[in-house]
């Protein structure tokens, strides 16, 4: 005879949470071909995994099943961060140091538990085992987790759609919030053990169930705003933002304070050249303008077709870059730091975004067969 499992308060929640992180996963996999949505699917897909995981006391899963959960819950603050890096970062592309990093945390983690699985050896606090196979990833997971969030705090600031600006650092913010609780739960255990010798049982940080109820929470929030704001779900995702200067796109709805100000931003950028300031913000260009920064914003981007404000900047500074690398001798260091640029690797990996060729081989070769 089947029996039922005894379900705690946390279990209760958790699974239609479940089923609500799988079917939201599916949508964004299916109905939005890009790179954000995809990461935002597969967040999703193993945010499933992990409250899975959290049933097996009640389900009593075999030892396989939770191993292969646990792998896959683990990706979380990795797969967070790289979302929340291209959602909120001006760099094109991960550093390979970075990926490294991201699989060097996976590999050692999956190493211990897979020795813990065939019975090579017991991971239990204050073990050295311990120690290197899970304290040592908990704590790379958490470095990703609060990074996350300061990638999403910072990247609010250079964001021109305001409704971009507000969901992303929600959604973003949430979920690091979320990898901070259940981690710092597992190092707080960690300590605790450590300070007690094993000898009196450690007491969560923060309680099952109140993880559970956030989740389920974070998730009906996720669902309203999936299907009833539809039309905003693809500006959301798209993060192509314009690599050049473009012309204005003075239309004749367009008020006459709105064609003013178009004016007067572009004369600030071409002929005062703002752009060559370090640590330029889009608050010290609006003061400079006598605008509201609101109103920049929405210049910016509605008229002049940008989504960040540093990518904005960066335009005109390797516009001047290109023209300086063709026409004078000035050294390539002292031309990326005098158009803006607060490094050299930074310019270099931003150029070459931009033009395809190292600023070296664009001086050589001039601007022939560029392809811009």
């Amino acid at each position: 005879m089947m029996t039922i499992p005894n379900l705690s308060p946390s279990d209760l929640l958790a699974m239609p949470a479940i089923v609500l992180a799988f079917l939201q996963g599916t949508h964004f996999a299916l109905h939005h071909a890009t790179k954000i949505s995809a990461m935002v699917s597969l967040i999703l897909f193993l945010l499933s995994a992990f409250l899975l995981l959290s049933l097996s006391e009640a389900f009593q899963y075999p030892p396989f099943l939770s191993f292969l959960l646990l792998r896959l819950a683990i990706l979380i603050p990795g797969i967070l961060w790289l979302l929340a890096y291209y959602l909120f970062s001006d760099e094109a592309r991960v550093s390979n140091l970075t990926w490294g990093f991201l699989i060097g945390y996976f590999v050692l983690s999956t190493t211990g538990s897979s020795l813990e699985l065939i019975g090579v050896m017991e991971i239990e606090p204050p073990s050295t085992a311990y120690t290197i196979f899970s304290l040592v990833p908990q704590l790379c997971m958490l470095c990703f987790g609060l990074h996350a969030l300061y990638l999403a705090v910072r990247g609010y600031y250079s964001d021109l759609i305001e409704l971009r600006r507000t969901v992303r650092v929600a959604f973003v913010g949430s979920m690091a919030i979320l990898v901070i609780i259940v981690l710092g739960n597992g190092l707080g255990e960690y300590f605790q053990s450590v300070a007690s010798n094993n000898d009196s049982v450690a007491q969560v940080l923060v309680p099952q169930v109140v993880i559970a109820l956030y989740i389920l929470i974070l998730l009906l929030a996720l669902h309203f705003y999936t299907f009833t704001l539809r039309a905003d779900i693809r500006v959301l995702l798209d993060t192509a933002v314009p690599e050049k200067p473009s012309e204005p796109q003075v239309a004749e709805t367009l008020s006459r304070s709105e064609k003013e100000l178009i004016g007067r931003l572009v004369r600030a950028m071409e002929e005062e050249k703002l752009y060559a300031q370090h640590g330029y913000t889009i608050a010290q260009l609006a003061a400079h303008l006598n605008a509201s920064e609101h109103k920049l914003r929405g210049a910016i981007n509605r008229h002049l077709g940008y989504k960040n404000f540093n990518q904005f900047l960066n335009s005109y500074r390797l516009a001047e870059a290109a023209s300086r690398l063709v026409n004078s001798d000035a050294p390539i260091t002292t031309i990326a730091i005098e158009v803006g640029f607060s490094s050299l690797s930074v310019f270099n990996t931003a150029f070459r975004g931009r033009f395809g060729v190292t600023p070296t081989g664009y001086r050589v070769g001039g601007s022939d067969n560029i392809v811009i």
